[in-house]
């Protein structure tokens, strides 16, 4: 139970950071993209499309129909395909937005042990396929960083800082 709540929160806590929530930041975090694993369920994608059904938003047929189909599998990603075809935003910039969003939460998550950060930071990139755009620096990749250059807390706070800005 307290998962889906944690779930829940995922569209709202992208919204507060100032992202506009599109079909296609929705497709992705449902279906995953890339590397990045599903962040999303249905039951998330249907609360956020009632509250657009409240507001009269564009699309509602569609919208309605999706609600409806909430336990028909197919039906019910039909119709997430056809709505994010019909956004017109960026795909990148959707999964760039998930990105960040999972950034944050990975900062926030870490606590007092700097190898311990160090750690799981390399293993959050390596899970989204080390992108190039990647605020974190790996370890003797792409440079001549040893182990004891690289696992200091003046690293840490370095790798820290770059994924703060």
């Amino acid at each position: 139970m307290l998962k889906d709540i944690v779930m829940m929160c995922k569209l709202d806590e992208i919204k507060k950071m100032n992202f506009k929530i599109t079909w296609k930041l929705i497709k992705i975090g449902y279906t995953g993209y890339k590397f990045m694993q599903p962040q999303i369920n249905k039951q998330e994608i249907c609360e956020y499309a009632y509250s657009l059904l409240e507001k009269m938003e564009c699309n509602y047929e569609y919208i309605a129909q999706l609600i409806g189909e909430k336990e028909n599998d197919y039906e019910f990603n039909q119709l997430l395909d056809k709505l994010s075809k019909l956004d017109s935003s960026d795909t990148e910039l959707q999964y760039q937005k998930w990105i960040i969003y999972l950034t944050k939460k990975l900062i926030e998550s870490l606590e007092d042990n700097e190898l311990e950060n160090l750690l799981n930071i390399t293993e959050f990139w390596i899970s989204l396929g080390q992108p190039d755009n990647s605020p974190h620096i790996f370890q003797a990749v792409g440079n001549k960083i040893t182990p004891e250059a690289y696992y200091t807390k003046e690293m840490y706070d370095l790798i820290l800082h770059r994924h703060l800005e």
